[in-house]
C-alpha cells in the first residue's frame, strides 16, 4: 500500500540508526537519516549544503505521468509523412483539454514514417505516441529523417519553440529582493514591494552577473593567462555573461515576504549583486506535452557525416511534459535537448551512436541547454557519444537530475559543461565500460574547465555525484568559489580534484567514501522525493525468473530478475510453504546465515536485503525443504513500502546428509554416539551402516530417509516381536533400502513403516517382521531376496499396502517370501 503522512512513523521510539541500515552500510556527513528517519543536511563554514533535488520531473514529481487516451490514429503513407503526421497533431490540438489539461494522444501505428521536415508538437495536452521503440517496423513505430533541409534540423520540436529563457515580464511586477543573503536551500525571500504578486504566480528570480560578483568568483576561473589559452578568445567572463535565473512559483505570501515552491540553488548575496524578481508572462509557453514509444532515426553518409538530422527531439519553451520509452539514433548533436524547459521527465529512453566528426558542439546524447530546470532523466542509456549526459545551458540551468542512467563508449565525460551550471545531480550513474583508448580517462566531472571550449570556466557548482560507478575511469571534482561540489560514495579508478588528472589547478571539492560500498540512502533523489511527499510508492512489478544452485547440503545461491523496486528482501522458512510477509515501515536486519536475521512470523527469517539479483544463503540443514520469498520494496530506514502481495517464491530441498555408523562396533539407533556425526539421523537422512558395525533399533518410530547396509554391517531390532503391541519399527520416509550386509536378524526380523514408495535392493538376504503402510497406498518393490513374516489376522493402520517384486502384478512372485507364523 502507499504510505501516508499519518502512518510514516510507526513507533515513538526508533532504534539507533545503525541498526536500521544494512550490514556494512554508512551515511554521508553532509546528508543523512537521523534517528527519526528524517534527512538531515549539514552546512560548511560558508553555509554551503547539498541541494534538494526532489523537485525534478513532471509536476515536480508530485504526480505520475498521465496515461492519455488515443484521439487520433494514423498509419504510414508512401513518401514523406511530415504533413501527414502534422495534420494528425493539428487535429488533436483542435480538441478541448480535460480537467487534467490533456487533449489526447496521436497514435502512430507500427511502420516506417519518412520525415523530410520537422514535426511541431505545439499544443497543450497533445501526446505523440508510437507502437514501440524497437527496430522491427512490423511492431514498432519508426520516424526516419530524410535529407538535410534545413541544414542540421530537428525531427520533433515540442513546445512553444523559442529560447526565451523566461524573459517575458508582466508589467509592474518587478521588485528587488531585500535580504542581505538568500542562502542555498532557502525558500523564503523578502522583496521591496509584493503588492502586484499573489500566491500561485509564476515568478522569475534574476541575479545579474555584476562585476563585483564576477570578482568574487575570479571571473569564472577561465585560466586565461595559463599556457595554452588563446589570446582574445579564451577570456575572463564579463558582466551579463552568466546571470543566474530561477523559475519558481509563489507558494505563500505574508506582506512582502514570499515563500517559494522550490529552494534556490545558489547564495544570492546582495552586496555582490542586487537580485530581483518579476512575474513571468508565460508567453507561448506550452505544457502537458508527451512523446512516447517512438524510434527516431535518419539517413546519413558515413560515420563522420554532418549533413543530416542534428536533434532527434527538441523540448523548447514548455513545462510539465515528458518523453518516455523512445530510442534516438544517428543524430549529430543530441538525442534529446531541453531549452526554456522546466518540470520535464525523460524516462527509459536510449540515445545511441551519434554521427558527426568528433569535436565540440557534437554528440551530446542528453543535453540540458539554456534555461533548463527541474529536468529528470531517469533510467536512460547513452552510447558512443562525447558528453553523454551534460549541462550546456550555463547559469540559467539548475536543479536537474540524472537518475539510474548508464553509459557506454563515451569519448568524453558526462559533466557540467560550461559557465556556472548549478545543482546538477548524477545519482547512481553507471559507466558500463571505458575509458576509450586514446581519449581522456575522465568519465564524470564537476570541475573547472578553464579556457576549454569558449572560456567554459567553472562548469558546475553546488552539484553532486552520488553513489556513481565510473568503472575504470576517473571522476574529477573541484570546489568553485562561493559554493561547493560533492562526490559521495562513488566508485572508480581515480576520484580526485587534483592535477594532473584534473585539467586545471583548483581546490578539490568535497569527496567522501570513495570506493566504499553500502552508502545509504542508495539514491539521494529518491530519498529526498519520498521525504517531501511523505512516503515511498509501492513497487508494481515483482521479481521473476527465480532459480537456485546448491553449493552443498547447507548452502545455496539464489538468482532472479529484479522487479521495479529500489531493492528487495528475502524471507526464508524451513517448510514447504511460506507464512510471513514484511510489514510497511518496518526495517529488518538481514543475515545470510539462516536463522540469524530478523524473525518474521513463525520460523521465518530475513536472509537478504539489498539491490542485487543474487544472494548466497548458508546455515541450512541437509535434507530439508526451504521456501524463499523475494519481495520488492522502496524506501529508507523506517519508511519501507513493500510489494507484499506478489512475492517470487522458490522452494528448495537440500541434499540429505549421509549419517555413518561410528566404525567402533555400533550401538543403538537413538544414541548419538552410534553415529560418526554425533547427531541422531532423522526423517530426511541417509543412514549408512558400515562394515563391522551393528546398529539396533530399540524404540518404535525411529525415522529415516534411506538406508544402506554395507557388506559386513548389521541393522537389527532389539526384542522385536510381531505379536507384541510394542513392536520396534523404522519409519522410512525416503525411497530406498540397499542391503549388502545383514538386515533384520533373529526370529522375527525388522519392522518397517512405509510412507510412500520404497525400493528394496541389494545382494544379501533381508528379513522383515512386518511392513506397515504409513501412507495411503504405500508400495514396496522388492528387487532383493527378502523374507516377510506374516501373522494371520494382523491388522495395519494407515492404508492399503502393495507388495510387488518389481513387475506389474501387485502380488508376490519371486523376490520375497511370505512366512505365516500363525496366530
Amino acid at each position: 500500500m502507499c504510505i501516508t503522512k499519518q502512518v510514516l512513523i510507526i513507533t515513538a521510539f526508533f532504534i539507533l540508526l545503525a541498526s536500521h541500515l544494512l550490514p556494512q552500510s554508512w551515511q554521508s556527513s553532509r546528508v543523512y537519516y537521523n534517528n527519526n528517519g528524517s534527512l538531515v543536511y549539514t552546512k560548511d563554514t560558508a553555509n554551503n549544503r547539498i541541494p534538494d533535488f526532489s523537485f525534478a520531473g513532471y509536476k515536480n514529481g508530485n504526480s505520475p505521468l498521465p496515461d492519455a487516451a488515443n484521439v487520433v490514429t494514423i498509419s504510414p503513407i508512401a513518401g514523406d509523412n511530415t504533413e501527414h503526421i502534422q495534420d494528425a497533431i493539428d487535429q488533436a490540438g483542435a480538441l478541448s483539454v480535460n480537467a487534467q489539461g490533456i487533449r489526447g494522444a496521436v497514435l502512430l501505428n507500427a511502420g516506417v514514417y519518412r520525415i523530410s521536415g520537422t514535426l511541431l508538437l505545439n499544443y497543450d495536452g497533445v501526446i505523440l505516441r508510437g507502437a514501440g521503440n524497437g527496430s522491427d517496423s512490423l511492431t514498432n513505430t519508426i520516424l526516419y529523417g530524410t535529407g538535410d533541409t534545413p541544414h542540421q534540423r530537428s525531427i520533433i520540436l515540442a513546445g512553444g519553440g523559442t529560447n526565451s529563457r523566461w524573459k517575458e515580464q508582466v508589467s509592474g511586477t518587478k521588485t528587488n529582493i531585500t535580504n542581505d543573503t538568500v542562502f542555498i536551500g532557502d525558500t523564503t525571500i523578502t522583496v521591496a514591494n509584493a503588492a502586484n504578486l499573489n500566491v500561485g504566480d509564476n515568478i522569475v528570480i534574476y541575479h545579474p552577473s555584476t562585476v563585483t560578483w564576477l570578482q568574487a568568483i575570479n571571473y569564472g576561473g577561465t585560466h586565461s593567462n595559463d599556457p595554452g589559452a588563446e589570446p582574445g578568445i579564451d577570456v575572463p567572463w564579463e558582466a551579463g555573461d552568466v546571470d543566474i535565473i530561477y523559475n519558481r512559483y509563489i507558494k505563500a505570501k505574508n506582506g512582502n515576504t514570499l515563500t517559494l515552491d522550490i529552494p534556490v540553488c545558489h547564495h544570492l548575496i546582495k552586496s555582490l549583486s542586487q537580485s530581483y524578481i518579476y512575474k513571468y508572462a508565460r508567453t507561448n509557453l506550452k505544457k502537458n506535452i508527451g512523446i512516447e514509444n517512438l524510434r527516431i532515426d535518419n539517413d546519413y553518409s558515413g560515420e563522420l557525416d554532418e549533413n543530416h538530422v542534428w536533434q532527434s527531439i527538441d523540448l523548447f519553451q514548455l513545462e510539465d511534459s515528458w518523453v518516455k520509452n523512445c530510442t534516438m539514433l544517428h543524430f549529430g548533436q543530441s538525442g534529446i535537448r531541453t531549452c526554456t524547459a522546466s518540470r520535464v521527465t525523460i524516462k527509459k529512453c536510449t540515445a545511441l551512436d551519434p554521427v558527426s566528426i568528433i569535436t565540440g558542439e557534437r554528440r551530446y546524447n542528453y543535453q540540458f541547454y539554456h534555461a533548463s530546470q527541474m529536468i529528470l532523466v531517469d533510467s536512460c542509456h547513452a552510447a558512443n557519444g562525447r558528453h553523454h549526459y551534460m549541462s550546456n545551458g550555463i547559469s540559467s540551468t539548475s536543479g536537474n537530475v540524472l537518475h539510474n542512467c548508464t553509459s557506454s563508449g563515451a569519448y568524453a565525460p558526462s559533466e557540467g559543461h560550461r559557465m556556472w551550471t548549478q545543482a546538477l545531480l548524477y545519482d547512481n550513474h553507471k559507466e558500463l565500460d571505458g575509458p576509450r583508448a586514446g581519449y581522456s580517462d575522465i568519465l564524470l566531472a564537476l570541475y573547472c574547465r578553464g579556457y576549454a571550449g569558449t572560456s567554459h570556466g567553472w562548469s558546475s557548482v553546488n552539484s553532486v555525484a552520488w553513489n556513481c560507478d565510473i568503472a575504470n575511469g576517473s571522476l574529477v571534482l573541484q570546489q568553485p568559489p562561493l559554493s561547493q561540489n560533492y562526490a559521495i560514495g562513488c566508485r572508480g579508478n581515480t576520484i580526485t580534484g587534483h592535477t594532473p588528472v584534473a585539467p586545471f589547478d583548483e581546490p578539490e571539492g568535497f569527496i567522501e567514501g570513495s570506493n566504499v560500498s553500502g552508502l545509504q540512502p542508495q539514491s539521494l533523489y529518491t530519498a529526498q522525493l519520498m521525504q517531501r511527499l511523505g512516503g515511498y510508492t509501492e513497487p508494481t512489478a515483482a521479481p521473476s525468473q527465480g532459480s537456485y544452485q546448491l553449493t552443498d547440503s547447507t548452502a545455496l545461491q539464489l538468482s532472479w530478475l529484479n522487479g521495479n523496486g529500489q531493492a528487495r528482501i528475502i524471507i526464508a522458512r524451513q517448510s514447504g510453504t511460506a507464512n510471513a510477509v514484511p510489514v510497511d515501515n518496518a526495517t529488518y536486519q538481514a543475515n545470510p546465515v539462516f536463522g540469524s536475521g530478523s524473525l518474521i512470523g513463525t520460523d521465518s527469517y530475513v536472509v537478504y536485503k539489498g539491490m542485487a539479483s543474487t544472494a548466497a544463503i548458508s546455515g541450512l540443514l541437509p535434507g530439508r525443504i526451504y521456501t524463499f520469498s523475494i519481495f520488492e520494496w522502496n524506501g529508507s530506514p523506517g519508511f519501507e513500502n513493500y510489494l507484499s502481495s506478489t512475492p517470487l517464491v522458490l522452494s528448495v530441498t537440500t541434499p540429505a546428509l549421509a549419517y555413518y555408523s561410528n566404525g567402533t562396533g555400533g550401538g543403538t539407533w537413538d544414541s548419538a554416539s552410534s553415529w560418526k556425526s554425533g547427531i541422531i539421523p532423522d526423517s530426511l537422512s541417509l543412514v549408512i551402516v558400515k562394515s563391522g558395525d551393528s546398529i539396533r533399533v530399540v524404540n518404535s518410530g525411529t525415522k529415516v530417509g534411506s538406508i544402506q547396509v554395507a557388506s559386513g554391517g548389521k541393522l537389527t531390532a532389539s526384542g522385536s516381536n510381531i505379536g507384541s503391541t510394542n513392536t520396534k519399527f523404522v519409519i522410512v520416509y525416503g525411497n530406498n533400502i540397499t542391503n549388502n550386509g545383514t538386515l533384520g536378524t533373529g526370529s522375527d526380523g525388522l519392522s518397517l513403516k512405509v510412507a510412500d514408495s520404497l525400493m528394496i535392493t541389494g545382494s544379501a538376504p533381508c528379513k522383515f517382521a512386518k511392513v506397515i503402510p504409513a501412507g495411503i497406498n504405500a508400495k514396496v518393490v522388492f528387487n532383493a531376496d527378502c523374507a516377510l513374516n506374516y501373522r494371520a489376522g494382523a491388522t495395519s493402520s494407515g492404508g492399503a499396502l502393495i507388495l510387488t517384486d518389481g513387475g506389474t502384478a501387485p502380488n508376490p512372485v519371486s523376490k520375497f517370501t511370505l512366512v505365516e507364523i500363525g496366530q
